[in-house]
């Protein structure tokens, strides 16, 4: 939905980036005023690992916003070579833990928490972006009509899959996503589409890391396992209450041992295939929420430079409602079925049509 530019500050001498909201998004309905409201929200936060903005407004309609450009490139990047070394990893963790719970004490959701929405600054801090960029897509006139989906279905939570209003949970979840990612160099699901990685999320349990990655803490598999649970209501209290639970488990200064999971892509990728097959059920080592949770070390905390916004908390997935978008998906798994049922009686056809032309003798 937007465009980023390298550009220079002339009046400070700076390097900046400027993110240019595409035309095709800002000519609709009221979005532009949308968009400077939410951009007012997002610039009342400052935290240490909130990407802060400079600058925003518009040019002839055209909305933008001026933010710091940094070298280090996004945490999806730095994942591609994969996992991060566990002391860094415990550190990338509670950062992004901190920036989450000062947002959500501000009133503020994520709501596409993932590692393309992370930048890596100097000294390998990180910078949580795009806050309410997803909102303002959502808003968007017409969305809601077409049943689009806004999010990110790898590292969406099972009550966005299912229609259902985002809350600070759904954004622990996300980071619970990425916590695995972190640590073992790929996300918990892998599918093709948005439909598979959306039901996986919904009705799968997530593989324990120690399936994915050696010589990692036995207790990781728990915390992270918890922390992904499909009821919001089992997950941590808050994000650092995960992150504080993951850095009492990961001695520091250890690189873990190269993945496990065997050779279906890059160690970061997020694309990798999907096996159409059963999945193998694991049972967790915990029952979620049966352990309560540690009390969580207090974030820094989080300035506003107006008045405390409303939490957005409205729906991030635009589905029907979970009636219709649960028919809807059992009618898309029965066309599925016809066309592998059609596909098998033209091969058995096929099959014995030929038979008589294999049984002639030959002459």
């Amino acid at each position: 939905m937007a465009e980023v530019h390298r550009a220079t500050d002339t009046k400070l001498a700076r390097t900046v980036a400027v993110k240019v909201i595409l035309a095709t998004h800002a000519v609709k309905g009221d979005f532009l005023e949308r968009f400077l409201r939410e951009a007012r929200m997002v610039a009342s936060l400052e935290h240490p690992n909130i990407l802060p903005v400079y600058d925003f407004g518009e040019d002839d309609g055209v909305p933008f916003l001026v933010m710091p450009y940094l070298s280090g490139g996004t945490l999806r990047e730095r994942l591609r070579s994969g996992p991060a070394p566990l002391a860094l990893a415990s550190l990338w963790i509670t950062q992004l833990a901190d920036a989450l719970d000062a947002a959500h004490a501000a009133g503020v959701l994520h709501r596409d928490v993932k590692p393309a929405n992370v930048l890596v600054g100097k000294g390998d801090r990180l910078f949580l972006a795009d806050f309410g960029i997803a909102k303002m897509l959502e808003n968007q006139s017409g969305l809601t009509a077409t049943g689009v989906v806004v999010g990110t279905p790898i590292y969406m939570a099972p009550e966005q899959a299912q229609g259902r209003p985002a809350t600070p949970a759904t954004d622990r979840y996300a980071l619970a996503v990425v916590a695995y990612e972190i640590l073992c160099g790929r996300p918990p699901f892998d599918g093709d589409n948005a439909l598979s990685l959306m039901h996986q999320h919904v009705a799968s349990p997530p593989p324990p890391l120690s399936t994915r990655i050696g010589g990692l803490p036995a207790g990781l598999d728990e915390v992270l396992s918890r922390a992904l649970a499909k009821d919001p209501a089992a997950r941590p209290p808050t994000c650092r209450a995960l992150a504080d639970a993951v850095a009492a488990l990961l001695p520091a200064g250890i690189t873990p041992p190269p993945s496990l999971a065997g050779g279906s892509g890059p160690p970061g990728a997020t694309t990798s295939p999907t096996i159409l097959a059963t999945p193998e059920i694991r049972p967790v080592t915990a029952a979620p929420g049966t352990v309560p949770w540690p009390p969580p070390s207090a974030p820094p905390p989080v300035r506003l430079s107006d008045a405390r916004p409303s939490l957005t908390s409205e729906a991030t997935v635009l589905m029907r409602s979970r009636g219709k978008a649960r028919r809807a998906m059992i009618a898309g798994a029965a066309v599925l079925a016809a066309l592998a049922g059609t596909w098998w009686v033209a091969a058995r056809r096929s099959a014995r049509e030929a038979a008589p032309l294999a049984s002639v003798p030959a002459a």
